[in-house]
């Protein structure tokens, strides 16, 4: 008997049939990580957007803020010159909102020493009600984390 240097149509065809049953036992699951990760970036994405108004403030010497707009799930990164210029806006994805905040108003500004003129926390929910908080610090200092 000659031995066969391919594969033949048959073993092309059990390998997909493999694949495509792993995809569907793999895709529930897959679904239900989803919305974590799109709460995990949004949180990152404010995370950013504090820190560089910080550093903004304190290398160029400008006052520069950050304003939350709960209701219209959205936040601008300012300039506070005259006029004041939107630098960023970023609208948080539609499966994230934001929850309760410390700021009162929600805007935290640093002056151009870095620090912040308010400490506070701010909550972003998923559809799921898993929370992730940004926590500014007196100090200027900036994380988050899960709750």
């Amino acid at each position: 008997m000659e031995k066969s240097k391919g594969i033949n149509l048959i073993e092309v065809l059990i390998v997909l049939a493999v694949i495509g049953i792993m995809t569907a036992a793999l895709s529930p699951s897959f679904s239900r990580f989803l919305p974590s990760v799109r709460l995990s970036g949004a949180a990152k994405e404010l995370t950013i957007q504090l820190r560089k108004a910080q550093q903004y403030a304190v290398t160029e010497q400008i006052i520069y803020q950050v304003t939350i707009f709960p209701t219209e799930n959205k936040y601008q990164l300012i300039k506070k010159t005259d006029p004041e210029q939107i630098v960023t806006e970023v609208a948080l994805p539609q499966t994230i909102s934001f929850g309760t905040t410390t700021l009162s108003p929600p805007e935290i500004s640093f002056n151009p020493a870095g620090r912040p003129s308010q400490s506070g926390k701010i909550e972003l929910l998923n559809q799921r009600n898993k929370k992730i908080i940004i926590e500014i610090g007196p100090a200027g200092f900036i994380r988050s984390y899960n709750e």
